[in-house]
């Protein structure tokens, strides 16, 4: 239903404006992934992902636009065992997954802009946990998310920092902070939520509207 009503408002928006003004961005993106929930006997660290992906940006006024892509993304994370009989081990869990970013951007002048909005992830494939033991002997399995108790999709809010620094008519060089902030508890049998800091670099083509 979420999915419906995103690609709903993405198609009004898109056949209302002209194709002039939409401009695409190219992009790549490191990503740090917190986990906020259940910690007893376990520590959890963030670990930077890379991914990367494809975004537009439609003008709503000379100050306002609307964005929306699909980006790949990593999320990483490491769990320290703290106590219990597998007290010293550790392991890094890695999901692949395609995040749906939609922000409402407000621009000061043609450079600088802020943007709130929120996201939708869908995971894809399975986890996969590097554990190591106190000794640093790694071993890398693939998890399903049944087996680790975990669901397959996120949904979130998000905040963004951003700037378009003109490379010439047609191009610019785009570089954006996001904090994005989970809703929806990730685990079947806990309590376990996200949180990503993501730095994204890119190129974009088409023009910027904003003044």
């Amino acid at each position: 239903m979420l999915r419906k009503t995103i690609l709903l408002a993405v198609l009004c928006v898109v056949l209302t404006t002209p194709a002039f003004a939409v401009s695409v961005k190219i992009e790549s993106l490191a990503n740090q992934t917190s986990v906020r929930g259940d910690s007893t006997n376990a520590s959890f660290s963030a670990q930077t992902g890379i991914g990367g992906g494809a975004e537009l940006s439609i003008p709503f006024s000379s100050n306002m636009s609307f964005d929306i892509g699909a980006l790949y993304i990593q999320r990483k994370y490491k769990d320290d065992i703290t106590g219990g009989l597998l007290k010293g081990f550790s392991a890094v869990q890695t999901q692949g997954a395609v995040e749906i970013p939609v922000l409402l951007r407000w621009w000061l002048g043609s450079v600088f802009s802020v943007g709130v909005g929120g996201y939708y992830v869908s995971y894809m494939g399975n986890i996969k946990n590097t554990t190591t033991t106190p000794a640093g002997v790694s071993t890398d399995t693939m998890l399903t998310y049944a087996d680790a108790g975990q669901t397959k999709s996120d949904v979130g809010l998000s905040l963004a920092v951003g700037l378009d620094i003109p490379m010439g008519m047609m191009t610019g060089l785009v570089i954006d902070g996001r904090y994005n902030y989970g809703l929806k508890n990730q685990s079947t049998t806990g309590t376990a939520k996200f949180s990503d800091m993501q730095g994204i670099i890119g190129l974009r083509f088409g023009m910027n509207m904003m003044k």
